[in-house]
């Protein structure tokens, strides 16, 4: 349960990571 949590949790981390990449190249772009 603990070890699933923790990969969950960099899941969520990696996708959080991917929108904020997103949206600094969509503002970038809109620049």
């Amino acid at each position: 349960m603990y070890v699933r949590g923790c990969e969950d949790m960099n899941i969520i981390y990696n996708i959080l990571k991917k929108k904020k990449i997103i949206t600094r190249l969509y503002k970038f772009t809109l620049i």
